[in-house]
């Protein structure tokens, strides 16, 4: 058994966002990220493959309302370059490109449905 406050082998696999319009939301975050095109699994899901997780898209007849308890994150190469192509999709800005104290360059905003979402700058590698 893990010891507590000890990293794990646990890794995220999957997120899930209800949407009644999963081609449009599915498509906002595949062109905002610069990925290939969603991929059907079945006549009510769209999926995007990340470098290690899945983001999937699920229909649902009545919207859900954005109860801003979640948000996802994603790790990008350009900052300055992905938020503003997201701004250009339509997302709303929650707070632009900013130096975290603890060192981290973030940026968040709205997806069209009203989910937050976060931008975080890629590390450089250099030390």
């Amino acid at each position: 058994m893990a010891e507590t406050g000890k990293p794990s082998d646990v890794e995220l696999h999957t997120t899930i966002v209800r949407s009644t319009r999963i081609g449009d939301l599915a498509s906002f975050y595949a062109r905002g990220l610069q990925l290939g095109e969603p991929q059907p699994t079945g006549p009510d899901h769209l999926g995007l493959p990340l470098a290690n997780a899945y983001l999937g898209f699920d229909l649902v007849e009545v919207q859900p309302e954005p109860s801003g308890a979640v948000s996802l994150w994603f790790e990008v190469e350009d900052l300055e370059e992905s938020f503003e192509r997201f701004k250009q999709l339509g997302a709303g800005v929650r707070y632009p490109p900013t130096d975290k104290p603890w060192g981290a360059r973030l940026a968040s905003l709205y997806d069209p449905d009203g989910n937050v979402f976060g931008l975080t700058q890629r590390s450089s590698g250099e030390a």
